[in-house]
């Protein structure tokens, strides 16, 4: 990228020209990218470096003698740079030392006046501390709250970092303490300010974010008023198989052993959990995933009228159909092993694998029965097998549509661009046609790595750039060391042209890759081939032209063309003795294929 020369710039250029006789006339002067100065005529005539114009520009060259000339009068430079990139480096040393020097004093400054600070919030701090606690008591009226703990963290300007800490009992009327409410938090506060302190602990005391802790004796309590307010539930008794068909299978099934256990059993299975305060005087818990709740004012344990109301819907339900959901349980392995869950519209949704995907449906109480049950799952069945058909039908025709398919090469490409995920497309042709990588990375190979050699690297990318265009594989740019370069990643259509395979009848002009190879097999394993017209012979006759299916299937192409008449074997001698370069070498590989394989053994 050239630069314009600066006014400053071209008085220099012409003070040279005057001073040292030098003639620049025709020629042109530019700037680089870099900041050197040129002059040149087609090729180098003289030449500034950037380092030294621009201390020549900041001198006064006219009057002092800075600039030297070169012997050959080729370029020109600052006649004192060494002495002054010296006297720069000294300077610059010189102001580091000094910078070092005083933020070392500074850092002993603000130390010192930290110690000084500190000394005072250890002889006054712990008298505001109690000050605080007596202000809390009577503007603030905590409620049963108390100062826990204090903890200092770090000492800042007018400021300590510190942890603080409170507390509140929560206790029956009568005195015993079922749990306590802590809250904490880390903040900034300035010990030496009451009222700062002050704030701090209200602001605390009014937060959400507090947890509720209960005691053991608490938990004891609890489980035994639970235990008893369950027991008067006796009309939510279920059926076992009732249990397999509901998300409340905990809580039902409890039910079920409070009826046939002591009171002691009873109440050791009860684990509270999820405890919060409601209200001031009310503990929300969940025993067995139902909400409960406790009334420390008239010290008697509830359920909310919503969840009590659902539970004994639930247990009517179970009631009035109880054989049916037995009846249903037991078809399950012939539909696809089902899964019931009961709504909570009281409706059965039902989840069972239908061939290899699963599905649902919603029954009303009226419909569920085993007879709908196998209606809807044969129905489904047919369903999606009529789906699945219809998909393989378009997937067989996208494939053939693709020009890609059925070419034993692209499905390789498609394999090994699967395989790796960081390869280029000169990796790729490297690799198929056996040549040595340049490529640092590991390349990990197909089953056909290295058996494209009779193909040239312009057929290879021909095929490559085709399955690019088809949106089979696809480019990313990389930024390399030396560069943006571009890695090859797999598209979810590329499984196309490996995982379809059609076979049909065509004429053998219009034989693909996978066409050849499924014939030839064919007429291997049936032990001979049919007569062949003229026409279908010489067309039959191209195979000898498919490099991709004789380089893969060597062996496979020999014993098929044991039963071919002699002037096939004159046709590939005859293209032989025609070809030069790689295609010589090609058909040199296929005269060899009508020959009897050498045994090594032997």
């Amino acid at each position: 990228m050239k630069k314009e020369l600066t006014e400053k710039e071209r008085s220099l250029l012409d003070y040279i020209c005057s001073k040292y006789s030098l003639d620049f006339s025709g020629c042109k002067a530019r700037k680089t990218k870099k900041g050197h100065l040129f002059v040149e005529d087609g090729s180098y005539v003289f030449r500034i470096e950037k380092k030294h114009l621009e201390l020549i520009l900041d001198s006064d060259y006219r009057t002092e003698n800075v600039i030297v000339i070169s012997a050959d009068k080729s370029s020109a430079c600052f006649k004192d740079y060494e002495e002054y990139i010296r006297k720069k480096e000294e300077d610059a040393a010189r102001l580091r030392k000094e910078r070092k020097a005083e933020r070392k004093a500074e850092k002993q400054r603000q130390q010192q006046k930290r110690e000084e600070w500190k000394e005072r919030v250890r002889t006054e701090f712990p008298q505001n501390l109690d000050a605080v606690m007596t202000d809390m008591k009577a503007p603030f009226k905590p409620d049963g709250w108390s100062y826990k703990d204090m903890e200092f963290w770090e000492y800042y300007e007018n400021e300590i970092q510190v942890t603080i800490a409170i507390q509140k009992d929560i206790r029956t009327m009568k005195g015993l303490k079922l749990a306590y409410i802590s809250g904490s938090m880390t903040t900034s506060v300035n010990p030496l300010s009451r009222e700062e302190v002050c704030k701090k602990v209200k602001y605390l005391m009014s937060s959400k974010k507090r947890s509720v802790c209960l005691v053991d004796e608490g938990h004891q309590f609890l489980q035994r008023q639970t235990y008893l307010f369950l027991k008067k539930l006796k009309d939510l008794s279920v059926c076992q198989e009732f249990l397999k068909v509901v998300d409340e299978a905990d809580f039902f099934e409890y039910m079920d052993f409070l009826k046939h256990n002591h009171a002691k059993e009873c109440q050791d299975r009860i684990q509270v959990s999820e405890v919060q305060i409601k209200r001031g005087d009310v503990l929300k818990y969940k025993v067995f995933g139902q909400e409960f709740l406790y009334s420390i004012k008239e010290n008697s344990i509830s359920m909310p009228n919503a969840v009590l109301s659902r539970l004994k819907k639930l247990a009517g339900f179970e009631k009035e159909y109880r054989t049916v959901i037995k009846s249903c349980l037991k078809i399950a392995d012939k539909i696809g092993c089902p899964q019931y869950r009961v709504t909570e519209n009281l409706d059965v949704r039902v989840r069972a694998l239908v061939g290899k995907r699963y599905a649902e449906q919603v029954f009303s109480p009226e419909e569920f029965s085993p007879a709908s049950l196998r209606r809807w799952y044969k129905e489904k069945a047919k369903e999606f097998e009529e789906e699945e058909e219809e998909q393989e039908r378009q997937k067989v025709k996208r494939a053939k549509s693709l020009k890609s398919f059925g070419n034993l090469l692209a499905s390789d490409i498609y394999d090994l661009v699967c395989l790796n995920d960081y390869i280029t497309e000169s990796a790729i042709v490297k690799n198929l046609r056996g040549m040595k990588q340049t490529f640092q990375a590991t390349i990990k190979g197909v089953e056909n790595s290295g058996k494209y050699g009779l193909l040239t690297n312009e057929e290879v990318e021909r095929v490559y750039s085709q399955m690019k265009r088809e949106k089979l594989i696809s480019e990313k740019g990389i930024d390399g060391t030396y560069g943006e370069f571009y890695i090859v990643k797999p598209c979810p259509e590329g499984k196309l042209i490996s995982e379809i395979h059609i076979e049909e009848k065509k004429e053998y002009a219009k034989f693909l890759d996978t066409d050849w190879v499924s014939y030839m097999k064919k007429v291997i394993s049936a032990g001979k081939e049919r007569k062949l017209t003229k026409k279908e012979d010489q067309e039959q006759m191209k195979l000898l032209e498919q490099k991709r299916v004789l380089s893969i299937y060597p062996d496979l192409v020999r014993q098929f063309l044991k039963g071919k008449p002699e002037h096939w074997k004159d046709f590939a001698f005859t293209m032989y003795s025609m070809e030069t370069g790689i295609q010589k070498k090609y058909w040199k590989y296929v005269t060899g294929l009508f020959e009897e394989k050498k045994d090594d053994n032997k």
